[in-house]
Order: structure tokens, then sequence, then C-alpha cells
């Protein structure tokens, strides 16, 4: 892999001190996380939102309902006061009261969900509407104003189950239990009323027209294949039902219900439709309706319940889901900073030991293999090398020590001689000069080092002799001078030195006693010679 592409994270990093590093990688670590979390939440949150605004559905299709049940109800009791057969003003009463308290139902659940779903105006119309049928006698005036009053109901459930996102639900089962409570449940109903009424005045006239007997009979038939229909979707539901709720709680009551449609159907069958002369009673005619009406209603009050237990349970467990999600997140972003801390302290625990380390190679103290307090890739490899480090200082120490001991002893050596020696680089500039050359010279030690000798000697011969020993590196040249009036002899050589420069060495030994003596005997020699001559 080409290490440039790292190049700009290295030069970044570089530059960031640990604590900085450690937010930077959180914080990329964070929003990717940050994101994908967002929209899991938001997932939820919307799942959650639609389950809750299903339930406020179906809780406002309760009285919705109820209202149409006891409308077509009251269509049916109609049917029968307009007839003056029987008034039943009890019975009308009765069911007059129940609608009433079906609006307020109905007022009090759109006083809660009405803003929602946005279902005031279509209720306050309905109220005025029924306000007014209500006012009419039992005649043919009001009897004409029922199908359009059921439709603007109907229509109010459709529009509640639009409004609430009933129609849109996921999922299968609670799909066709709300297809059945919105849409199937309401035409069967009101197929059922229909088919009451129309075949009320046909009982009543005890004949039957053949255009009467089709839209009897096409209605008859809407109210089997709504039944049949239904328990194909019923079917459905208990298939993909996970909760296990539906077919316990709603097989029953969808029998009965449909056992009390065939039953109305097989009576307007062979006793109206095919009969070749009508006797059926008009009581036991609307009784059979009434049956197979009460039947629906119970239908649809079990599918109602089931449909908002399920929405409910969704709901919770969704709202489950997202708070164990969020709990998790939690939980898992507390272990990372928590790691991260830590991992931060080993680091710092690292970089104390290596101070330490430090201190201590500094001091030669380290013995041994070295420990940093981790096992990290870092502090192992970190360790051997100072490990390695101070093997090789101590070696190092040792060779300065018994080099130290050596210049040392050259040292005292130097400061005992009699004869004085002087170091000099090749410029002729003193370096190093011993107790007996200072004395010689006539100066302080610190008045010579990095002065030139020819120049404290003042001494021109000294500079000529230093000048062909450069010149011929290893050769010995001696010359005689003279300082404070003694006569000293100065032996100067250049010696090479490892990185290719020379050092010069001039030995300094006093001979001034020796010359003078070498002048005596020179002296005697020549004036014997002279004698002899003579």
């Amino acid at each position: 892999m080409n290490k440039n592409i790292f190049s700009p994270a290295v030069a970044l990093m570089a530059r960031l001190k640990f604590p900085q590093r450690f937010a930077l990688i959180t914080v990329l670590f964070l929003l990717p996380l940050g994101m994908a979390l967002f929209m899991l939440v938001s997932k939820m949150n919307h799942d959650i939102d639609v389950a809750q605004r299903e339930v406020q559905g179906a809780n406002y299709l309760r009285p919705v309902n109820a209202l149409l049940g006891h409308t077509l109800n009251d269509w049916l009791l109609s049917q029968q006061a307009m007839r003056g057969l029987d008034v039943n003003n009890d019975a009308l009463a009765e069911n007059k009261a129940k609608i009433d308290k079906d609006f307020q139902d109905l007022a009090a659940a759109d006083a809660q969900y009405g803003k929602a779903l946005g279902t005031t105006e279509k209720m306050t119309k309905l109220k005025l509407d029924w306000d007014a049928m209500s006012a009419l006698p039992q005649t043919i005036d009001r009897q004409i104003l029922y199908r359009p009053f059921i439709a603007s109901v109907r229509d109010l459930i459709a529009y509640t189950g639009d409004q609430s996102s009933l129609i849109l639900d996921p999922q299968l089962d609670t799909y066709y239990m709300m297809d059945s409570v919105v849409v199937d449940l309401p035409d069967i109903q009101n197929s059922i009323a229909e088919l009451g009424v129309l075949a009320d005045t046909v009982v009543g006239s005890r004949n039957i027209l053949d255009e009467e007997r089709a839209e009897l009979t096409v209605i008859s038939r809407q109210v089997t294949e709504g039944f049949a229909a239904m328990q194909r979707k019923a079917g459905v539901a208990f298939a993909n039902n996970p909760v296990g709720n539906l077919k316990t709680s709603v097989e029953g009551p969808l029998a009965n219900a449909e056992a009390a449609s065939k039953t109305l159907t097989s009576m307007f069958e062979t006793e109206i439709s095919t009969a070749p002369q009508i006797m059926l009673s008009l009581d036991t005619w609307m009784a059979t309706v009434t049956e197979a009406l009460d039947s629906s209603a119970t239908l649809w009050d079990a599918q109602a319940s089931q449909l908002t237990y399920l929405l409910q349970t969704r709901s919770a467990t969704d709202a489950r889901g997202r708070n164990v999600a969020l709990l998790i997140t939690a939980t898992t972003l507390l272990l990372v900073v928590y790691m991260w801390v830590g991992f931060y302290l080993a680091v710092m625990r690292t970089v104390t030991g290596l101070e330490d380390a430090s201190r201590m190679l500094a001091s030669g103290n380290i013995d041994g293999a070295l420990d940093l307090g981790n096992q990290d890739e870092l502090s192992k490899r970190t360790a051997a090398a100072f490990t390695t480090m101070a093997s090789a200082t101590n070696s190092l120490n040792s060779a300065m020590n018994a080099r130290t001991n050596e210049l040392t002893e050259v040292a005292l050596l130097l400061a005992h001689m009699h004869d004085g020696v002087v170091i000099t680089d090749p410029q002729g500039v003193v370096k190093v000069l011993n107790g007996a050359a200072s004395r010689m010279l006539g100066v302080k030690y610190e008045d010579v080092v990095n002065n030139s000798l020819v120049e404290l000697t003042r001494q021109p011969r000294l500079q000529e002799t230093m000048a062909s020993a450069l010149a011929n590196p290893t050769q010995h040249y001696m010359v005689d001078i003279a300082l404070n009036n003694r006569v000293i002899s100065s032996t100067v050589t250049f010696a090479p030195l490892s990185d290719g420069t020379v050092s010069g060495l001039v030995m300094l030994q006093d001979v001034t006693e020796l010359r003078t003596l070498q002048m005596l005997q020179q002296q005697q020699q020549t004036n014997r010679l002279a004698a002899v001559a003579r």
C-alpha cells in the first residue's frame, strides 16, 4: 500500500495533541453513527405516529359507525311508520335517543381528534342535517332524506379512514380489518337496509314487479358477495396475524353475521323473489333485516376492537424498539467514551514511562529490560529501543570512563613533567598546555589557550619551524628560542588525526644551563687550539 495516501492524515495528526486527536476521531466516528441513528429513530417515530393516528381514526369511527347503525334502524322504523300499520312510536323515540347519544359521543371524539383528522366541518354539517330531518314527520318527505344522510355518514367514515392513514396500513392483518371496518361492513350494512326498505314495500303490496325483482336481486347479491369477500380477507388476516388475536375474536361474530345475512337473502329469494304468492309478514321480514343489521354491528365492534388492539400493540412495540435502540446506542457511546478515556490514560502512562526512562537513561541507571507499563506495540517497541540505547549507553559510559581515566593519568603526567607540552591546531593556535609550558611562556593558562603560540613567544624562528613541520607531518623540527631570559629548546611536529586534519605538538625544554655549558666547553676548546698553534 502506498504510504503517501496517509501523508495528509499523518501530517494532521502530527499537529494535534492526544486529546485533540481523540476528539477529532470521535467526531468523525459519531457523524455517520448519528446520521444512521437519526434516520432509524425518525423512521420509527414516523411508524409510531402513523399507528397512533390510525388508533385515533379507529376511536373516531366508533361513534360514527354507531350512528350509521342507528340511522339504518331509524330508516327501517320510519319505513314501518310511514306504512301507517305499525307506527311503533316507542321504538322510534328510543332509536332517536340513541342517535342523539351517538352525536354526543361523536362531538366528544371530534373535540379530541377532530383537529388532527379535519373532520369537524363534516361532523357539524351531519348534525345539522339530522336535526332538520328528525324534525319532519314520518312521511315520504322524510323517507327520501335517509339515503343522502346515510351517504354522508359513510362519506365521514371514508374521510376518517383517509385522514387517519388507516387505508395505508402496511400490515396485512390490520389492513384487512381496516378494510372491513371502513369499507366492506358499511357497504353491507347499507345494502341490508336498502334490501329491507325496498322489499318492505313489496311485501306490503304482496306483489313484485320485474324491475323491483332485478334491483332487489342485485342488492341481495351485494350482501352475499360482500360477506364472501370478507371471509377471504379475514382468512388472509388470520394467516398474517403474529399476535394471534384475530381468529379467536373475529371468526365467531363473522360467522354469525354471515349466517344472519344468508337467512335474510334466502328469505328474500324463496319468499319474495321466486314465491308464487308473497305470504311473508312485514314483521317477520323486518325482524330478519334487523337481526342481520345487529349481527353486522356486533361484527363491526369485534373487528374495530381487535384493530385498535393491534394498532396499539404495534405502536407500543415500535416505541419499545426505538427506546431499546436509543438505550443500546447510549450505552455503546458511554462504553466508547469510557474506552477512549482508558486509551488516553494508557497512552499518557506510556508517555510518563518514556519521561521516566529518559531521566533514567540520562542518569545511566537503567539496568535490564525496561517496562513502560503497557503491553501495546508502542510501549513494547519503545521499551526495547530504550533498553538497547541503555545497553549502548552503558557501554559508551564504560568506554568514556576508561578514556577519562586515561586522560586523567595523562593530565597528571603532563602536570608533573618538567618539560613543557603545548598542543596546537594547524594554524598554531594553542589548544592545550601543561603547567611547565605555562611557566616557560610566563603567562597564565587562560591567557594562552585559543591564542597563537608564535604571537605569544614573538619568535619568528619558531614560526618558520612550525611552518616546516606542518609541511612535513610526522617529522620533528627543533629550534632554540629565548623566553624570559631563558633558552628554550622547542621540538615541533604535526601528527595526522583520524578526521584528516593534523594537530601540532610542541615540546619545550629549558636548556639554558646546557647551552651555557656547551658554550663554555666550546670556548675552552677554542682556547686550547689557539695555545697549541702558538
